[in-house]
């Protein structure tokens, strides 16, 4: 069964303008069920969350994609690997 992106959580990986972006028009349009945004840096993190770009914010990874229906990597290519389980 396929979900509609209303009924998903997406985790955006990387704030960053890219990401950021991605997540604030996700939210104000209302585009899916949850926003999660996970960066490194605190105040990143915190800057997302209070300008209303994310559900919820962290710097955790694992936190982060936590039951995500969809997983967005929105961080400079080379670090992509790293996160990866490969």
């Amino acid at each position: 069964m396929t979900k509609s992106l209303r009924d998903c959580r997406v985790t955006v990986i990387g704030l960053g303008l890219m990401g950021a972006s991605l997540c604030l028009d996700l939210s104000q349009n209302n585009l899916c069920r949850e926003v999660r945004g996970v960066a490194r840096r605190s105040r990143v993190v915190l800057d997302a969350f209070f300008a209303g770009a994310v559900d919820l914010a962290t710097n955790d990874l694992e936190t982060g994609v936590m039951g995500a229906d969809i997983v967005i990597l929105a961080t400079p290519v080379r670090t992509i690997m790293g996160m990866l389980d490969v």
